[in-house]
């Protein structure tokens, strides 16, 4: 490995990247850099998963990386999807919801547990179930990413801010159009090869992982509700 070059490890894949505009000293980005000097696993090429395009300064630098570990991940049975993810019970639960639906607030109301994020979260599928895997792209100031966590996901949310607390069952192929339309980062500027591997994975995805709308009020613990709607759900 070069001198100059730094290997970042999301969600278990190596992706060897320059260390350009002091970019690595950036406290979130450091910690998902692998020590080692010579890694275990294969490493994944920079330049040829982000198609070479420049990036004039260090915001586009690191938003290309993410670019990058979108198509890793594709070809992984991975996905970088719009969400907040908490850990609980052993169990991860992720929330799906557009700019301002309220991901922040829900990791808000979850600080008492282990939150892997509020915006950006890795997917992947090992030994036959999806993981949630933490990432240090715009994460709240009280997120503390951690290239080591992960969570086996248990069931899946669409959120709206509300007065009130509600759960709506949703069938797989209506979770599965709420995905492909807003919550995959970089799908429509994904090659076709790779789109289709993401699609794929997405509907095995949503086949296996049971998936509800959720009404939810921003200053009140909604976990027991949630653990009750489960509950009867899977009785």
């Amino acid at each position: 490995m070069k001198k100059e070059d730094v290997v970042i490890e999301l969600a278990g894949l190596p992706l060897r990247v320059k260390n350009r505009d002091n970019l690595f000293k950036q406290p979130t980005l450091d910690l998902f850099v692998l020590k080692s000097r010579k890694p275990s696993k294969r490493v994944y090429s920079f330049s040829k998963l982000s198609s070479g395009y420049p990036a004039d300064n260090i915001y586009s630098y690191s938003r290309l990386i993410s670019y990058a570990f979108s198509n890793l991940l594709a070809v992984n049975k991975g996905m970088l999807l719009h969400a907040a993810a908490v850990i609980r019970g052993g169990k991860a639960f992720l929330f799906f919801g557009v700019q301002g639906a309220g991901k922040s607030t829900i990791a808000r109301l979850s600080r008492k547990y282990e939150v892997l994020g509020d915006d950006i979260i890795a997917v992947r599928k090992k030994g036959g179930h999806y993981y949630a895997f933490s990432t240090p792209w715009k994460q709240a100031p009280f997120i503390k990413p951690d290239r080591h966590a992960k969570g086996k996901i248990s069931t899946i949310f669409f959120i709206k801010k509300s007065d009130r607390i509600s759960f709506k069952s949703l069938q797989p192929e209506h979770a599965l159009m709420r995905m492909l339309s807003r919550h995959i980062h970089f799908l429509i500027y994904t090659k076709r090869s790779l789109t289709e591997k993401i699609f794929f994975t997405a509907a095995d995805f949503t086949k296996r992982i049971p998936a509800y709308e959720m009404e939810f009020e921003k200053t009140r613990d909604f976990w027991r509700e949630l653990d009750r709607e489960i509950i009867i759900a899977r009785s």
